[in-house]
């Protein structure tokens, strides 16, 4: 009997397809979804248990502890190392032209995916994402007033703590404490819930249209200070997430992030712990209403 595992994460929908019972722990539950509710934006994997050989004229992309990605005519070929480095257990074949792919298995690579984390591993999640205009930002999100606002900062730069001043002070719901994801749409640019909070432990699955990317800078002060191109392009590059193996991924990324730039409210915020950052950056959002 075919079973069906369906995913929306980040925008975009992921089913896989397989006659095994595969996932026995899933920290994922929140983002499983029936066959019906999956996203129009949809990548669809078959699994096959057997032998994959790379073809002849297979050219390694990359190699990192965890995976070695080839690229042949057609396809990329994405095999997990965190499985058997010596007898790979999970291969994904990605073809160029469309979503999707088949992952293939040996020496009983079934029990390897009893968490459902090594599936999106396995299938390239970050450019899967990117495939559908998607891109991961580190970030707190919130949604106030129905709309989303993205708090950006290093590690313990304070975006966390924006984002519980904004649920205290303003009634904002926080969806994610450490990632979100940004996916440009036909009416414009929406934030979407992922299954990667950090330390934080805040993820919920809701989604928003994006109202302003915030960058947090600590200070006695409590002051919006506004953004030139060049600065926002080097602040928002640091906190993407981005898997650098193939050309075009670069050339999507970059327009993407072009986009976001020209057209979305990117903004610094100096602040201290307090209320009035709040009402700082609340009347700098409100003022283009």
């Amino acid at each position: 009997m075919m079973r069906e595992y369906c995913y929306n994460i980040g925008g975009v929908g992921y089913e896989f397809l397989t006659d095994k019972k595969i996932v026995d722990y899933s920290p994922y539950d929140i983002f499983r979804v029936e066959k019906s509710a999956l996203s129009k934006d949809r990548h669809t994997y078959y699994f096959c248990e057997g032998e994959y050989s790379l073809p002849e004229g297979s050219v390694l992309l990359s190699s990192t502890p965890s995976a070695d990605i080839y690229e042949t005519q057609d396809s990329y070929v994405h095999i997990n190392k965190r499985f058997d480095e010596k007898n790979y257990e999970c291969i994904v074949v990605a073809p160029k032209d469309r979503a999707g792919g088949h992952f293939y298995f040996t020496n009983g690579g079934y029990e390897k995916l009893k968490v459902t984390a090594e599936l999106f591993r396995s299938c390239n999640f970050v450019s899967s994402l990117l495939f559908y205009d998607a891109v991961i930002l580190h970030s707190s999100y919130i949604i106030y007033n129905n709309k989303a606002i993205l708090f950006s900062a290093n590690s313990e730069g304070g975006k966390s703590t924006q984002a519980a001043l904004w649920q205290q002070y303003r009634g904002a719901e926080i969806i994610n404490g450490d990632r979100s994801v940004l996916k440009k749409e036909k009416d414009g640019w929406y934030v979407h819930s992922l299954p990667l909070c950090g330390s934080s432990g805040i993820c919920k699955q809701k989604s928003a249209p994006l109202e302003a990317i915030v960058f947090v800078n600590k200070d006695k002060n409590n002051s919006v200070e506004p953004l030139s191109n060049a600065q926002k392009l080097s602040l928002i590059m640091p906190q993407l997430t981005f898997e650098n193996y193939k050309d075009e991924n670069y050339n999507k990324l970059f327009n993407l992030v072009d986009d976001l730039i020209y057209s979305q409210k990117i903004v610094k915020l100096n602040c201290r712990i307090d209320e009035e950052a709040t009402e700082v950056l609340r009347k700098e959002i409100e003022a283009d209403e």
